[in-house]
């Protein structure tokens, strides 16, 4: 009593660890293995909210189950259950990467210019101006102006650049159709080609209503203005860099000033 019959159902271990990782997040695992109303469950919760999924995943990799008993098999899933789960979830990661960067070099990138002439480019993207519409997947920028300063003055202490704070006003909107985080992937590039992130110390020596939060969130069709802070070498000369998010390597866009 209270001892879990070992199923009579016999079932090829290759297919039920496939269907599991291909389709188990449907629960198409346990229909096969003959359980239609744990699969039914399984399916409405899309598997659990994935976690069902990945445990139902390591269960049926242990062999472990007393549910179905499994034909015998030499093949090569059937050797190695947990390197197939890492090629499935390493092949998922790579091609992230790759979609991710292929969306990069072909990101939607529009402006709106007062002047009619065609854009100068620099390695294939495009260089914008001050006071132009830059679009970015679901973001339009403005660059509205440069500032330098030697020190920026806080409440209570101030902060000295080691070259020289340059200061960009920047105006972000939301264009699309879900909230977004506010994109801080946004650099100094030189014309060495240096990359110069924001200086986050002086950063908050801004008032609060003149900077971007580190996690601000804004809703579709809404807009904030804010400036950014970059300690540079004093006499450089670049433009800024804007890529589509934190997994982007290449930039997306170029603005000068």
């Amino acid at each position: 009593m209270g001892h879990h019959q070992v199923s009579s159902i016999e079932r090829k271990f290759s297919t039920t660890l496939l269907l599991s990782l291909f389709l188990g997040w449907l629960g198409v695992d346990r229909f096969y293995l003959g359980q239609g109303v744990v699969g039914f469950f399984k399916l409405i919760t899309l598997g659990g909210f994935g976690i069902w999924y990945l445990i139902d995943v390591f269960v049926i990799a242990s062999k472990s189950t007393r549910w179905v008993k499994y034909e015998k098999e030499d093949g090569w899933i059937s050797k190695h259950p947990y390197y197939t789960i890492g090629i499935f979830f390493g092949a998922i990661i790579i091609l992230s990467m790759i979609s991710n960067l292929g969306s990069d070099n072909s990101s939607n990138i529009e402006t709106n210019t007062n002047s009619g002439n065609s854009l100068p480019t620099e390695n294939g993207l495009p260089v914008y101006s001050v006071g132009d519409e830059v679009i970015v997947e679901d973001f339009k920028y403005i660059l509205h102006g440069v500032e330098t300063k030697s020190e920026i003055e806080g409440y209570f202490s101030n902060e000295k650049a080691d070259g020289v704070f340059l200061i960009i006003d920047l105006t972000m909107e939301n264009i699309g159709n879900t909230a977004e985080y506010l994109n801080d992937e946004i650099y100094i590039v030189d014309d060495r080609g240096r990359e110069f992130e924001e200086d986050t110390d002086a950063k908050y020596k801004l008032d609060d209503s003149e900077r971007f939060g580190s996690l601000d969130k804004i809703n579709p069709g809404l807009s904030k203005r804010g400036k950014m802070v970059f300690d540079v070498p004093a006499d450089i000369k670049g433009k800024v860099g804007i890529k589509k998010s934190i997994w982007s390597s290449d930039f997306s866009v170029f603005i000068s000033w």
